[in-house]
Parts: structure tokens; sequence; C-alpha cells
């Protein structure tokens, strides 16, 4: 009986210890706290570079290592543009892990000349020259390399840029192949009236004798209607630039006519008592100075509490039929 009784003591207790040993759960073990980060494979980078670098990544000292933030980083590494490759590597320190970053630098560049520049100035081929500086010696950069081309045609004064590679002794040479723009020869205007040729060329940069600058003429399209809207001729376009291949440039100029004037809202007020306050006709270029005036006049009449003036297009093209809403 006593035999029987331990055996089923002994049970239950195999039974209790297995039952708590499935129940347990194993501790997960803590990620390492990365207390340095380093990079290797870097030789034609300055110091500074490392600074510029850790600014790219995520993972930093002090963190616990998170291998989905690394992948990240190496990703984020081959994204500047310098390097062919990105690994990485941990070794345990004291209190944590290293976290090394192991990359493969591009070819250097050893060599880097524009091509082309046949007619832009001294100080032009200077301010294209400065544009190559940051590409000598570093590792060669497609990213930093199209930017250059970027910049190159910020100057207005070229037509087409590329560029193309040479391997020669320790590296890479690069060569910028500039197309220039032509030369200007001459300065033309059309569709100026009511204004005079003199007033325009006044307001205008460009002259005959340099390269065709395209961010010049853009400024020069701004300035003619400007000259324009202090003149009244608010509406006034610059709606074409042509350039001939002999280099002469023609700005042509669009200043809107009135086909119609229609009087809307008298009641009381003959149409006839309206229009003899116009200071402007139908055939007359749209004018604000005499939108304005005509409006003062209309103000003045015994009736009228609020006036005002609309243009838009008319039933010819390049044409406004102004409406002149009032309100007795």
């Amino acid at each position: 009986m006593n035999r029987h009784l331990c055996l089923s003591l002994l049970l239950v207790l195999i039974g209790i210890a297995m039952s708590t040993h499935g129940d347990a759960q194993p501790t997960p073990t803590a990620a390492p706290v990365i207390r340095e980060i380093a990079f290797r494979g870097i030789e034609h980078f300055s110091i500074a570079l490392s600074d510029q670098l850790a600014k790219v990544i995520k993972s930093h000292v002090g963190e616990p290592y998170n291998l989905e933030a690394v992948i990240a980083d190496k990703h984020a590494l081959i994204e500047l543009g310098w390097f062919a490759a990105a690994e990485s590597v941990t070794v345990p320190v004291e209190g944590g892990i290293r976290l090394i970053f192991q990359v493969v630098e591009n070819v250097p560049v050893v060599g880097v000349k524009n091509q082309g520049l046949a007619h832009a100035t001294a100080d032009q081929q200077r301010q294209a020259d400065i544009l190559l500086i940051p590409l000598a010696g570093q590792p060669f950069n497609k990213k930093m390399s199209e930017a250059v081309i970027t910049g190159l045609l910020a100057q207005g004064i070229f037509y087409n840029i590329t560029y193309k590679k040479e391997l020669v002794e320790g590296g890479i040479r690069l060569t910028y192949l500039i197309t220039e723009n032509p030369t200007l020869t001459a300065v033309g205007f059309t569709g100026i009236e009511p204004l005079t040729e003199e007033q325009l060329r006044k307001a205008i940069a460009s002259q005959p004798g340099g390269l065709l600058n395209q961010t010049q003429v853009s400024s020069d399209a701004a300035a003619i209607r400007k000259v324009y809207a202090d003149e009244g001729y608010n509406l006034a376009q610059v709606t074409g630039l042509n350039i001939s291949p002999d280099g002469k440039l023609v700005y042509t100029i669009f200043v809107p006519k009135i086909s119609e004037i229609r009087i809307t809202g008298n009641e009381k007020t003959p149409e006839a008592v309206i229009r003899a306050q116009l200071t402007f006709k139908v055939g007359d270029y749209y004018h604000e100075n005499a939108i304005r005036a005509s409006l003062d006049k209309i103000r003045k009449l015994p009736l009228i509490k609020e006036v005002s003036a609309l243009p838009t297009p008319g039933k010819e093209n390049g044409t406004l039929c102004v409406t002149i809403q009032v309100k007795e």
C-alpha cells in the first residue's frame, strides 16, 4: 500500500516537473551596445569625410545594434556615389561592440578639365573651372559629376554639356565637352508699339559681341515687361524669343488692344452719359492709367455708387473686351 502511494507521488512530481519545464521560455539575449563606429577602406578622402559619413548612417554609438538599421546604412553609403560597395563587421569590445563599415572606393579622379570654351570670356572660363575643383583627387562620383553639368548650364552661355571618362595611370580623367551658345550678333524687337525701341534697349543687358546668355535673356524679358507696366501697359507680354543660327536675338512683344466696350448695371444713368466719361476707345492699347482715370470720372456721376472695369478676351484673337460694371 505504501509502495503504491510512493509510486503515485513520484509520478505526480515527475508530471509537475515536466509541465513546468515545458512552459518555460528562453530568456531573450539583449542586442549588444555599439561602443564605436569606424570606417575602413577610405584612401582618397580627408579625415573630415568620416564626420560626413557618420551623418548619413542611422546607427549611433550608445544604441543597441540593429541589423535592419545597419543594412539601411550600407545602402545609404553606396547612394552617396563614392563607393562601389559597402559591408559591415562587428568586433567585441568592452561593454559592447565596435561596428566597422568596410567600403570600396570608386576609381579616383586624377584629372578633370573643360573642353570647348572657345568664345567664353576669361571670367566665364574661370567660373566654369571653379566648378570642377571638388572632383579632383576624389573617387569618381556620378551624382557630383552630373551636378557639375547642372552648374555649368546655369551659367546660361552653354547649349549642351556631356563628360567622358578616360582610364589613366592612377585612376581616371574626366573631360567635360562643352558646346557654347552662338555669339550674339544683334538684338531686335517686334510688336513694340506703343513704346519705342530706345526705351527697350535701355532696359536690357544683352548686347552683341558676347555669347548668348539664356539666363540674361530671361532677365531681359522680365525687364521689358516692367518697362511696359511702368508706362501703364500692365497686360503687355514678351510672347516669343527667336534666336537665329547667325546669333540674332529678337524679342516678340504683344500689347493687347481694346476691341469692345460694354456697360452693365446702369438702370437710371444713360449709357451715353457713362461712355462720355471714358478716356479710352475701341482700337486703343489697353492702358491701366486710362482705365483708372475713366473710373474716377464715372464715380463722380450723381447716381453711381460703385464702378469697376473687367478686361476679358475679345471676339478677335489677341484683343480685349472691357466691361464697365456700375452699381447705382
